[in-house]
Formats: C-alpha cells, sequence, structure tokens
C-alpha cells in the first residue's frame, strides 16, 4: 500500500506542468533567503541548498524521468503501438525532444496492463519502437529497434539471449566473432573467428539449418490501430482507401450540427455536434459515437446507437472521469478495440483507459496510465 502511494506520488510529481516546477523554484529561492537573512545559515550551507535546488533536482529529472525509472503519466498524443492479447494490453508511450524539433532522442516506455481488473503491472522504459510483443511462460518477449528483450510480468527484464550459451558449442571452439539471436525463429547464429556461421535452436542449443518462418508461439498481441486509420462508411459500394474502410449500418449527415442516418437512408432525430463513428461492433450491432456538447469542442461525450437508430446510452466527459489536473482540457479517443473480453471493449481517452460493455455502457474498470 505504501509503496502504491509513493509510486502514485512520483507519477504526479514528474508529470508536473512546467509553471509548477517554476514556482517550486521560486519557493526555493524564497527558501534560501530565509536561511541568509533570517537564520544566517553558515555559507557552505546556502551553496549546497542552492546547487541541489536549482541544479541538482532539475537534473535528476531530466536523467530519471522516463529515460531509466519510467515515472509520468502516460502522453495522451502519442502512443505509437497498442496491442491487446487474451488477458493483457500493451502500450508503448512515446515522449519527443521538443527542443529539437520534435524528430531526436525518443524515449520509450511500455505499459503493460491485465484487462481483467485494469491493473498496470509494469510500465518501464524501452529503447526503440515496439515492433512485436507475444507472451509464454509468464514473460513478455519484446521486439524494440534492433533488440529483443524478455520481461517478466513484474517487470524485470533481461536480455533475450546470452552470448555465455554459445561459448564451447561445436563450431564455435576457436572462439566468437560475432552473434545475435532471431526472436521470431528462436535462433541464435555465431560467427566464429574463421568467418563460418552457424544457427542454434534457442531452446536447445543444437545445431540446426536457418529458418526463415517463424516457430509457433502462443500469446501474440494483435496490433490494434490508431483510431483514425478506421473509415467507417454505410454504402457497400464505397471503396476508396479500402485498406481501413469499416462497415456500419449507421452514418451521419451534415458538417457541424450532424444528424443520424440509418443504413436504408432514413433520417432520425439524432443530431450531434462535431460527430464522429467511432467504432462498430457487430455482435452487440452498436455503433459509438463522438461528439461534442457544443461548437467549442471543450467537452467530449461517446453515444451508443443500435442499427434502429436508437440511444442506449450517453456519457458525458465528467461521466467518463477523464479530466484531472494532469490531463489535457481536450482529450482524444485515440485507440478503441473491438469487441474482444466478453463482448466488452478497451477505449484509450487522454491519458485514461477503460473497459466499457458497449450495449450498457457501464465501465467496469478505469486506469490512469
Amino acid at each position: 500500500m505504501l509503496t502504491n502511494l509513493l509510486l502514485s506520488f512520483l507519477d504526479a510529481f514528474f508529470s508536473l506542468p512546467v509553471w509548477i516546477h517554476l514556482i517550486m523554484l521560486v519557493g526555493w529561492v524564497i527558501l534560501l533567503r530565509y536561511l541568509v537573512v533570517r537564520i544566517k545559515a553558515h555559507a557552505a550551507i546556502i551553496v549546497i541548498a542552492f546547487l541541489i535546488g536549482v541544479i541538482g533536482i532539475p537534473l535528476v529529472l531530466l536523467i530519471f524521468n522516463n529515460n531509466y525509472w519510467g515515472y509520468g503519466y502516460l502522453r495522451e498524443s502519442r502512443i505509437p503501438y497498442f496491442g491487446t492479447s487474451s488477458k493483457h494490453l500493451a502500450i508503448n508511450d512515446l515522449q519527443v525532444n521538443y527542443s529539437k524539433g520534435g524528430k531526436a532522442n525518443y524515449h520509450h516506455r511500455l505499459y503493460l496492463v491485465d484487462v481483467q481488473n485494469g491493473d498496470i503491472l509494469f510500465k518501464k522504459p524501452l529503447d526503440g519502437g515496439v515492433s512485436q510483443l507475444s507472451l509464454s511462460n509468464d514473460r513478455l518477449l519484446v521486439n524494440a529497434g534492433k533488440k529483443s528483450q524478455y520481461f517478466s510480468l513484474e517487470g524485470k527484464s533481461r536480455k533475450a539471449f546470452s552470448k555465455n550459451r554459445l561459448k564451447g558449442l561445436p563450431g564455435l571452439e576457436s572462439g566468437i566473432f560475432k552473434y545475435g539471436y532471431n526472436a521470431n525463429t528462436n535462433q541464435a547464429w555465431a560467427i566464429n573467428k574463421q568467418g563460418q556461421k552457424f544457427f542454434y535452436n534457442g531452446t536447445t542449443m543444437k545445431r540446426e539449418l536457418e529458418r526463415t518462418k517463424g516457430v509457433s508461439a502462443t500469446g501474440y498481441f494483435v496490433k490494434i490501430p490508431a483510431k483514425s486509420k478506421f473509415r467507417f462508411s454505410s454504402s457497400t459500394t464505397n471503396r476508396r482507401r479500402s485498406r481501413h474502410l469499416v462497415y456500419c449500418p449507421v452514418s451521419l449527415k451534415g458538417r457541424i450540427r450532424q444528424q443520424l442516418k440509418l443504413e436504408d437512408g432514413q433520417l432520425t432525430q439524432q443530431f450531434f455536434v462535431y460527430g464522429k463513428v467511432i467504432m462498430y461492433f457487430p455482435t452487440a450491432e452498436v455503433a459509438l459515437i463522438k461528439s461534442y456538447a457544443s461548437t467549442d469542442k471543450k467537452k467530449f461525450k461517446l453515444t451508443a446507437v443500435n442499427k434502429q437508430g436508437k440511444v442506449l446510452w450517453e456519457k458525458t466527459q465528467s461521466q467518463l472521469g477523464v479530466k484531472d489536473f494532469y490531463s489535457k482540457s481536450k482529450p482524444r479517443v485515440s485507440y478503441i478495440t473491438p469487441e474482444m473480453y466478453k463482448g466488452d471493449f478497451v477505449i484509450l481517452i487522454g491519458g485514461y483507459l477503460h473497459r466499457m460493455d458497449p450495449k450498457t455502457g457501464i465501465i467496469r474498470w478505469q486506469t490512469r496510465l
């Protein structure tokens, strides 16, 4: 309990807006003035306090935030990877160094979330963008950048393969020049000092021929495309940009105050300000629509309608509970899964993850990432 409170405090502290840190800096200067004027502290104490407050704390924030410990809340607009398996969600957070034009010094952080209760199992810094995830024997294999790495469900990490396992194997008695490991095929390879290349089974370490196809495995994560990559249409003849075309029996007509239209073309009396269909759930026969309370787009809402245009449920931004001190005033819907968990779906709104029932709108759990 105490550990969770401490971690929550650190998350909040590392996610404070810059102006809050400036206020804290001003407070530190006032403290220094008190030390100098009121109690006339020793010069060495004043210098040490100054160095800690003005140089030390910002330096610690720079070094350890996201780069090492991984503290801080999810960056709402930078989620390059969102994948799901039968029991877990994996989210790759991305922080960009805007001081260098937003194109350098990417610091990735991997979240693993339990979809049964929304608990964050771990969040760890990770070099390189995630390309593939799989889970077996309670270990998460992550292919990120040019490296493969294993994580336990508690977040303890290690290299996917160790050089020590290759020493002394047939063909490598003279020494190892280069080596590597292909996590997709579970094969280690090594080049000896004569330039000969050999392949070994990553489990048994027996010599074998090179495999080009991956080994069968369970627990692979399904990569969910960003919500913006979906394109919903009620017309079966419209094939423009068909790669991400998803069928939906209802659609919206208009530009600002949009009217709900049924599959047969009939217009209903349901209107949505800057509305957009963000998902259709075929099993539940429910369409999910994002819209706003007014044209200033300050408060959004989610509405679920059935094929007949009837509103099944509606939740405002306050009812969803996605606005807090650290969240943006205009949170966006970044990702949404199909009906994957006993008919439920998971939606990422701003920095908040929700598991919901598409028919009733019941929120099973909510997690601040």
